[in-house]
């Protein structure tokens, strides 16, 4: 669901900004309290989540549709080590494979870093204390519905730069990644399982 430049007006654009990174800073600070185990899973869940999102495909009224990973970086890392991951990959697929906008890239990590990843927090924690294998499928499909609900009505609210208006661009955004929602649990509910029998989830 990487929004490219061009389909932002200048003020959703600001705002993706100024809510994103305090976010991504108080996630810096906080993430020096994660365990060493944790720490060293960073970079190769991050690796895992930047392959996945490289697969993706055209969303008419939207941007693009593929796996995000937020659900699985949260689970395992905790919500600062999510954002802070997800960032990092957007960021490298901003700037060095063109996939999201730079100036875009505000509401690209308010999207799959904060949004995503509060989802997917909020929605484990409290789903976990019934069932914590029912909590890493939930959490993700929930956490892919909701970024694209924000990037829906970023996108729908920046006519008429991009086009479509909320009535267009939140309904196909959610509607798509309802379904793509559905692979994405699987997938994170197999990693997070394999993950916890090497003890690396609670």
């Amino acid at each position: 669901m990487h929004i490219m430049d061009g389909m932002l007006n200048l003020w959703v654009i600001a705002f993706g900004w100024a809510t994103s990174l305090p976010a991504l800073l108080y996630s810096i600070r906080k993430v020096r309290l994660l365990e060493e185990s944790r720490l060293m899973l960073m970079p190769i869940l991050g690796a895992m989540v930047f392959a996945a999102q490289m697969v993706n495909w055209a969303v008419p009224g939207g941007s693009t549709a593929h796996l995000v990973g937020a659900a699985l970086l949260t689970i395992v890392l905790g919500l600062p080590g999510g954002i802070i991951s997800m960032a990092t990959i957007l960021i490298v697929q901003a700037f060095i494979f063109g996939d999201g906008g730079i100036l875009a890239l505000g509401a690209n990590i308010l999207n799959m870093g904060v949004v995503a990843c509060l989802t997917a927090h909020i929605s484990y924690k409290y789903v976990s204390k019934v069932s914590r294998r029912a909590a890493s499928l939930i959490s993700a499909w929930l956490s892919v519905v909701a970024a694209a609900l924000a990037a829906g009505i970023e996108l729908g609210l920046s006519t008429p730069v991009f086009g479509f208006g909320l009535e267009i661009a939140v309904p196909v955004m959610v509607g798509w990644h309802a379904v793509l929602g559905v692979p994405e649990a699987i997938v994170t509910f197999a990693a997070v399982e394999w993950l916890r029998g090497g003890g690396h989830v609670g």
